[in-house]
């Protein structure tokens, strides 16, 4: 009776840049990442967020077409790159092109350990305020894309771009947060049968199953779409339904859950239809369902869309009180264009 379901899970990442304090990066020696080399597997990196004068490790995967014993005089190359400063600037080093060298240090592939048969273990030193042959000087904080090569007498065999996040010293100016936002919605349908009651089956236990795990296990304040004929349809689903039920309110209070119609009305459809004031009565029946399952109902500021947005059901959206409306990347590339005075967030 219902379509297979899995929880979709929309992340939306709003990034305050302070132009003030940012590194102008220019790439006037730019050169390509060899093309003809293999490429080495990443199998760790610990940790991604260096502190100065610190270590990353790095654990490698060998390409099978590649036999180390049969290189005695191997070298593994790191070399750091400037960091990058702006989106632009990233997409250009993952496009291929690196700015201009910071430094390097090579270690010989034949003394480097092995934690298995075609992996290399590889431990850079970081340094700030000095230079030497045996580390890699990061003198300032910053994202530094970091190309780590196997070459055999200078030609290279296998390569790889990863970056590494050279923190802030306790002396040095600190970073400012990054502000995540997480946005997710389930995407079980609701049914009602012929008795009219909602169905609940074996597919909307697993994916709200998935739902409360992910609220227990997550570390960031999440904003969550769910049908509350779905919730309170769970809770009288005997005792596992009522079990998972009590984990779902734990996991939602814990975060923000957004307003939804009592039963599911699609807001373009009901403003086309000329249904407004149906959509409102439902809006508020959801409202008033939902805080007496949860008691941190964010209602009606956000609002989630994960299809279609016409302008009338954004204005129809802002008029009963939506301030934000969160989309889709896939929603948005297929919607006119919403009424200028209401904020809207597109994303993957």
């Amino acid at each position: 009776m219902t379509r297979p379901s899995r929880i979709a899970a929309r992340v939306v990442a709003a990034v305050a840049w302070l132009g003030a304090s940012l590194l102008v990066v220019d790439f006037p020696h730019a050169r390509p990442v060899a093309a003809a080399a293999s490429r080495l597997g990443l199998v760790s990196q610990t940790p991604y967020g260096a502190p100065a004068d610190g270590a990353v490790t790095f654990v490698l995967s060998v390409p099978g077409n590649i036999d180390l014993a049969a290189l005695p005089d191997a070298t593994v190359v790191v070399t750091a790159y400037r960091p990058v400063a702006t989106r632009l600037d990233l997409d250009k080093v993952r496009a291929g092109t690196l700015p201009r060298i910071v430094d390097g240090v090579d270690f010989p592939a034949a003394a480097l350990p092995r934690p298995a048969a075609d992996q290399i273990g590889v431990v850079v030193t970081l340094e700030t305020s000095t230079r030497s042959t045996g580390a890699l000087q990061l003198a300032n904080p910053g994202l530094y894309p970091v190309l780590v090569e196997l070459q055999d007498n200078g030609t290279v065999l296998a390569e790889l771009l990863t970056f590494v996040h050279r923190l802030p010293a306790a002396d040095e100016p600190q970073e400012v947060a990054l502000p995540v936002a997480v946005a997710m919605t389930t995407t079980s349908t609701v049914v009602i049968d012929d008795d009219n009651e909602v169905v609940v089956d074996s597919t909307i236990m697993k994916e709200f199953g998935l739902l409360a795990d992910l609220l227990e296990a997550s570390t960031v304040p999440i904003s969550v779409r769910v049908p509350p004929a779905l919730l309170f349809a769970i809770a009288q689903h005997g005792a596992a339904g009522a079990a998972l039920a009590d984990r779902l309110a734990t996991g939602l209070a814990r975060n923000e859950v957004l307003s939804s119609p009592r039963l599911p009305l699609d807001a373009s459809q009901a403003a086309a239809a000329g249904q407004q004031s149906l959509y409102t009565q439902w809006l508020r029946d959801g409202e008033d369902d939902l805080t007496t399952f949860i008691s941190n109902l964010s209602v009606g500021t956000v609002a989630f869309m994960d299809g279609p947005l016409t302008g009338a059901g954004g204005t129809m959206l802002r008029d009963l009180g939506a301030r934000l409306i969160v989309t889709t990347r896939r929603s948005s590339t297929r919607c006119p264009t919403p009424p200028a005075s209401t904020p809207t967030s597109a994303n993957s």
